[in-house]
């Protein structure tokens, strides 16, 4: 039996490929679903207030105040607003990637967990629109609970 050629990270190219592969497709979805989505969400107008500050120390101070929560995210959008002009669609990139993303890491997960080389259930959180991954779903999620 052949082994499978691997890459410096000790991966298989076989997983590379469906693991890049897997996150396109995600982003491809994504993105067309973001491209036709409806305007700003309440919290997408919050996280443009906050990544919208003139500095970045200012941005780290509207986090603080107003979310509660740990303000890598905002920091991580305010270089995204710095990096690309203002619009809905850059606002909403960053969740863009990672929800991308994380369509490639359950594969490699699943397929850790499994050693078999392929898991069903990755490409399901690719194109599910009911996956958690899905702004749409969160969104509709949220603003019904």
């Amino acid at each position: 039996m052949m082994r499978p050629m691997r890459d410096k990270t000790g991966v298989s190219i076989g997983k590379s490929i469906v693991f890049i592969a897997l996150v396109l497709c995600a982003a491809a979805l994504r993105m067309a679903e973001a491209d036709g989505a409806s305007s700003l969400w309440t919290d997408e107008f919050a996280t443009y207030w906050i990544a919208s500050a003139s500095t970045l120390a200012e941005c780290f101070q509207r986090a603080s105040l107003t979310q509660g929560q740990y303000p890598l995210y905002f920091l991580l959008e305010w270089c995204v607003l710095r990096l690309f002009s203002a619009s809905e669609f850059s606002l909403r990139l960053l969740s863009l990637a990672a929800s991308s993303v994380s369509a490639g890491v359950v594969y490699l997960i699943a397929s850790k967990l499994m050693e078999s080389g392929m898991f069903a259930d990755s490409p399901v959180v690719a194109v599910s629109p009911e996956s958690p991954a899905s702004s749409s779903c969160a969104k509709y999620t949220e603003e019904t609970v």
